[in-house]
């Protein structure tokens, strides 16, 4: 318990010196200035578009549980996943789909199995996503001729790299326990990792499967979650008077949420306002002006999860110790799964 303690202050530790570095970067007057130009209708806008997509992501949750036999409430996932949001945003590696994971159990009797295999489509459907619509607004930026002639074949090269994840995460999900044969020489963590990934993935999508239209609702449904998130963005570009293509809006916001898969610190606090600075700067915005986007959808953000994410938290009764203890059930019942896949695994060899 102290090792967890222990984790989570040093990984916070690390996210607030890298956030008053953000801070000190951008001068906090001249930052302080541009917000108090920021008109409060566009807060507004923003603030009703978050609900939205949050609502959505509730929504999703809810329909891909039911496919695979357990019925819930749209109240108790959105009730869920703003506490789980919460536990993301200040803790690194996800630990809030733990959360989800638990609260499931405990209230409403999902099983972990049934709640891993809906959560799994989840992820995948935002990878899959995001990598598409990153795409997609690549080549609409490079269509345009917006951007200068150096950074073409940065551009070019990304675009490259998301098409290689494309082919990739594709090739994990129908072909990776052969992915997994290969990489056990190199490592057996990672084989074992890409066993359980792949069997997550199998698993929930054989279960959903029984009901394929309302799955293909729950792909499309992705998509249109994660064009909300980059409209909010834009938003933001709007207010702050920058002049953005709404393109490279969305390549900055999509790419910059796929560094969100596997946050290094508690709320990917430098991770995601680096990437989001690299591409705005192709539209000629300096970085010290262009980190006034990913730091005000920080700043809001935040407020909102400290006001509903932490008193819904404290609802469920999970404090520090308490996560820690959900930690370890969880990690207990993953690392039977992966038994069970290694031994099912040796077999077939």
């Amino acid at each position: 318990m102290k090792k967890f303690t222990k984790r989570i202050v040093i990984l916070s530790v690390f996210a607030v010196i890298v956030l008053a570095l953000i801070i000190y970067y951008v001068n906090p007057r001249e930052y302080y200035q541009a917000l108090k130009g920021f008109p409060l209708i566009f807060v507004l806008i923003y603030l009703a578009i978050m609900f939205v997509s949050y609502f959505l992501r509730s929504f999703r949750w809810k329909e891909l549980l039911s496919t695979t036999g357990f019925d819930t409430s749209i109240k108790f996932t959105w009730k869920t996943m703003h506490a789980a949001w919460f536990v993301n945003w200040i803790t690194p590696l996800r630990i809030g789909e733990m959360v989800r994971l638990y609260s499931a159990k405990k209230n409403e009797g999902i099983s972990y199995g049934a709640n891993s295999a809906a959560i799994a489509i989840e992820h995948i459907f935002d990878l899959i996503a995001i990598l598409i619509i990153s795409c997609f607004s690549l080549i609409v930026t490079l269509q345009l001729g917006s951007v200068p002639d150096n950074a073409i074949i940065i551009l070019v090269l990304a675009l490259a790299a998301i098409i290689g994840l494309i082919v990739l995460v594709f090739v994990l999900l129908f072909f990776g326990k052969k992915v997994a044969r290969l990489a056990k020489p190199i490592s057996q963590e990672l084989y074992e990792n890409l066993l359980r990934l792949h069997s997550s993935f199998k698993t929930g999508f054989k279960i959903a499967s029984k009901k394929p239209v309302k799955l293909i609702l729950m792909a499309l449904l992705s998509f249109v979650i994660w064009v909300i998130e980059t409209t909010m963005l834009y938003i933001l570009i709007i207010g702050l008077n920058m002049n953005v293509p709404f393109s490279i809006t969305m390549l900055a916001g999509s790419i910059g949420f796929l560094t969100f898969t596997v946050p290094l610190l508690p709320g990917n606090i430098g991770t995601y306002e680096a990437v989001f600075v690299a591409i705005l700067s192709i539209a000629g915005i300096t970085p010290r002006i262009a980190l006034h986007v990913p730091l005000t959808d920080r700043v809001i953000k935040s407020i909102y999860m400290l006001a509903l994410g932490l008193p819904l938290l404290l609802t469920e009764g999970i404090n520090i110790t308490k996560l820690r203890e959900i930690e370890e059930e969880v990690e207990e019942y993953i690392e039977e799964e992966e038994d069970k896949l290694v031994m099912e695994n040796s077999m077939d060899e």
